[in-house]
């Protein structure tokens, strides 16, 4: 049986490679929180301000909720947060 050249090795090992590196392009390095806000008897509440606060670096996203109670708050990094 014949060794694979050194060639075919190089040539599978960048294969492999370049599958690896295209493989974390598609991870995600952050989030969207999406909700609706109701009240106790599970009305929604339009215009309700709402702020998302990174509970490390204090750093804070706000936003108001539509006229149906939803919200959307994109570009979150990994972390924990408060919400209020």
């Amino acid at each position: 049986m014949r060794k694979p050249s050194t060639g075919l090795r190089v040539t599978a090992l960048t294969l492999f490679f370049a599958a690896w590196v295209l493989s974390s392009l598609g991870q995600q390095l952050s989030g969207t929180l999406t909700g609706t806000v109701t009240d106790q008897s599970n009305a929604v509440l339009p215009g309700a301000k709402i702020t998302l606060t990174n509970d490390q670096s204090g750093s804070a996203l706000t936003t108001e909720t539509t006229t149906q109670g939803s919200l959307s708050i994109a570009g979150i990094m990994a972390g924990n947060y408060t919400i209020t």
